[in-house]
């Protein structure tokens, strides 16, 4: 039982063998004696036990407290920082986006529908009539429908978007349906952002098309696919006017409730309050406004005196010029006449230049006889002192009167005078089919008849002045084919009897000419390796 303490605090006072005295200036009962027992003694010591233990099972339980307490006061931390983090970057593209809510990248898809499908299909096989190889097309064709079939009811993939119906043309497009992201990964909220009145763009990054659309109900979710029907507006742009298979669009949204309305900008736009006319008098002056009347506000500079007017109730005003204007203008005409005096001085010099370029010596380098082109990429004629690098044989020549002459075959003493066993040379073809050699090429055929190029490949033209075509005719000579090695000098690559020749071959418009070979002793030609040919009775 607790003690119970006597208000007369003057005296001691003595409770289950225990006296307790006042203590008036800490207003409190003090122990002063005891005649406690054993036993008493021993029921405190197990008390004192029991609550050691009940203080360590207290401690216990503060500590893992302490620890959970701990551990929820971090994860609040971190949530804390990605919600300062997610709110940072909100307030970011709200400064920047204005009344742009939102801008993704797409990619145009087929709807995965089999009526479009079909429709495809059918443009495709349209396509292919008219293409350079229907058949293959054709088949091309069958594959696309093939894959198109097997995607019938799938989902969309991501980053990408189609319209619905049967139709890709800009203008004929009514509802759009598009994948749950775009390219980017950014997952656009089409439902809570996208009302009724705003308005959607379209820009093809490719073509250059651009069509605009208003949202005219609420957007719906359908698995994956977000779908928003829509009213064309307009399309701009150098593109085709449709939406391309795999071309890539930025999509953008603009929100209506932000107080814009495009279609009355555009009206605004085209009809502007006032024009600026430049005519010498203003009877010259045709009003552009529709109703064939002038408006206040409209501006005419008379380009006579220099001065600008203004229409108001029904007269020109003329605006009140600076008091500087006379210099100003005075000015103006000096530094008129020195730019037209420079202006004349760079014609001239533009003059000297193209004088310079249409009259200088080119190099060229290349395997074959070059083809000049001018500054302005047209080919242009070759002159003479050009000089031409001739990569295959490894020689340098110039051209002159016609023809490209290699230096090191020319020589005014007898000593230096270069001597071969054939001095007309062509480049060796392996072509076997009836058809004239190119410039600078001969050739066998199929049918044992060597065809020779009228120019040979040192660009000179035997062709200059033929005669008509002689036909065929029997005659039996020898022809002689010689290659020089660098290094060993001239060697005999093969020798042919021929028994018939012919003179300005035109096959296909082209003149050359033509022997027939009968037997042949050496070894093969190589394609591509130039020759000094010689043909007894000829060269």
């Amino acid at each position: 039982m607790a003690a119970v303490f006597p208000l007369d605090t003057s005296k001691p006072w003595t409770f289950n063998g225990v006296t307790y005295q006042y203590d008036a200036s800490e207003d409190r009962w003090f122990v002063v004696s005891t005649t406690a027992t054993d036993s008493i003694i021993e029921d405190i010591t197990k008390n004192r036990s029991q609550i050691d233990v009940l203080d360590t099972i207290i401690d216990q339980e503060i500590e893992n407290r302490t620890v959970l307490l701990d551990a929820a006061a971090n994860k609040n931390n971190q949530q804390d920082a990605s919600l300062d983090e997610l709110s940072g970057r909100i307030d970011a593209i709200g400064a920047v986006v204005g009344i742009l809510e939102f801008k993704g990248r797409y990619k145009y898809a087929i709807e995965r529908t089999s009526e479009a499908c079909e429709a495809a299909y059918g443009r495709c096989l349209i396509e292919a009539d008219s293409s350079s190889d229907p058949v293959g097309a054709r088949i091309e064709c069958n594959r696309l429908y093939s894959d198109c079939s097997s995607l019938v009811g799938q989902p969309y993939d991501e980053g990408t978007f189609t319209s619905k119906g049967t139709t890709n043309v800009m203008s004929a497009v009514d509802e759009f349906i598009f994948s749950g992201s775009d390219l980017d990964g950014q997952a656009l909220d089409w439902i809570n952002i996208v009302e009724p009145t705003d308005y959607i763009e379209f820009v093809e990054k490719n073509n250059g098309d651009t069509s605009l659309y208003e949202c005219i109900e609420e957007p719906k979710v359908s698995s994956t696919e977000r779908s928003v029907r829509v009213k064309f507006l307009k399309e701009t742009g150098d593109g085709d006017g449709n939406f391309n298979l795999q071309e890539e669009y930025d999509i953008r949204v603009i929100k209506a409730s932000n107080g814009i309305n495009i279609i009355e900008a555009d009206a605004r736009y085209v009809s502007k309050p006032y024009v600026v006319y430049f005519e010498d008098s203003s009877s010259e002056i045709t009003p552009v406004h529709e109703s064939g009347n002038l408006r206040n506000g409209e501006l005419w500079f008379d380009t006579t005196s220099l001065e600008l007017f203004v229409w108001n109730n029904n007269a020109w005003v003329a605006v009140s010029p600076p008091p500087s204007q006379d210099i100003v203008i005075s000015s103006a005409l000096d530094d008129i006449s020195r730019i037209s005096g420079d202006v004349t001085l760079l014609n001239q010099d533009v003059a000297s230049i193209e004088n310079f370029l249409e009259t200088r010596k080119s190099i060229y380098y290349s395997d074959n006889n070059p083809t000049p082109v001018g500054p302005d990429g047209v080919t242009s004629t070759l002159k003479d002192g050009d000089i031409w690098v001739d990569s295959d044989d490894l020689e340098l020549k110039f051209y002159s009167q016609g023809a490209w002459i290699n230096p090191d075959r020319k020589s005014e003493t007898p000593e230096h005078h270069h001597y071969a066993p054939a001095n007309l040379r062509w480049k060796f073809s392996d072509d076997t089919e009836t058809t004239p050699p190119p410039d600078g090429y001969f050739k066998r055929d199929k049918n044992k008849r060597w065809r020779f190029s009228f120019k040979t490949a040192d660009g000179i033209d035997l062709g200059v002045d033929v005669f008509d075509d002689t036909d065929t005719h029997s005659w039996a000579t020898q022809m002689s084919v010689w290659y020089q090695s660098s290094t060993e000098g001239w060697k005999l690559k093969a020798h042919y009897l021929l028994n018939e020749w012919r003179w300005n071959y035109n096959k296909n418009g082209i003149g050359h000419a033509e022997f027939h070979q009968s037997s042949a002793h050496g070894r093969l030609l190589t394609n591509g390796v130039t020759y000094n040919v010689t043909i007894g009775g000829w060269w």
